[in-house]
């Protein structure tokens, strides 16, 4: 269920049918010639992002597909998610191996979500739901005043630095394995953050999945470990 909220409007949603994903060239394909070669399948299907374990996401920095992951987020295009959730089939089975319960989506400002029209994490935690043929569990609630706090810092390293957002929803009953499922991760502080919560239950697997993977570029990386020495 997308949530949606009938009064959001976007040029872009109406000009989706009649745009390149990629480029936004003026066309009726969903991809143009040169987007379609830049459009690789994720040859990465897991690797090691944050502390809990690796990372399952669909997508790697690939350029292209962030670009129209971008999009997405802005309008809900169902042309540019159908493009966009396919699962590689190494990353399918390396998920399906680690037998989860589960899927937790990363829950998500409801005024953002309102003024964007869709909770994106939400949808992102269906797809993998349905995929996976588990059950998707509203098992986190939003601290509202840290997260819009986080919201406001300019500076991305102060709010992976910062406290932690989340907490288990009262009354919730959570499976032994479970999947936190975002629908972007940059430099993994929310996942981490949602991961140590759920982790502290002591539950017997804790992975964490996301549609888009974007690296963060090599100055925030250095900025990163410098924050991380300093603290020490």
């Amino acid at each position: 269920m997308h949530h949606c909220n009938p009064l959001s409007f976007s040029i872009g949603a109406l000009l989706q049918p009649f745009t390149c994903i990629g480029c936004e060239t003026l066309q009726f394909r969903p991809l143009c010639d040169f987007c379609r070669r830049q459009w690789v399948a994720p040859h990465l299907p897991f690797q090691e992002i944050v502390a809990i374990g690796p990372l399952y996401a669909l997508w790697f920095g690939n350029t292209i597909a962030y670009r129209a992951f971008r999009q997405w987020k802005l309008t809900g295009s169902k042309r540019i998610e159908g493009q966009l959730f396919q699962f590689h089939p190494t990353l399918l089975s390396h998920l399906r191996a680690e037998n989860f319960q589960a899927v937790v989506p990363i829950p998500q400002d409801l005024r953002r979500s309102w003024n964007r029209g869709f909770e994106s994490a939400a949808v992102a935690g269906q797809f993998f739901s349905k995929v996976l043929g588990i059950p998707m569990l509203r098992a986190l609630e939003l601290d509202v005043t840290i997260a819009r706090n986080q919201q406001a810092m300019r500076d991305r390293m102060d709010r992976d630095l910062s406290a932690n957002p989340f907490r288990v929803r009262h009354g919730v009953e959570i499976p032994s394995r479970i999947l936190v499922v975002d629908d972007v991760v940059t430099t993994g502080a929310t996942l981490q953050h949602a991961g140590d919560t759920l982790a502290a239950l002591g539950l017997e697997k804790v992975g964490i999945a996301a549609l888009m993977y974007k690296p963060p570029t090599q100055k925030k990386i250095a900025r990163r470990n410098y924050s991380s020495f300093a603290c020490k």
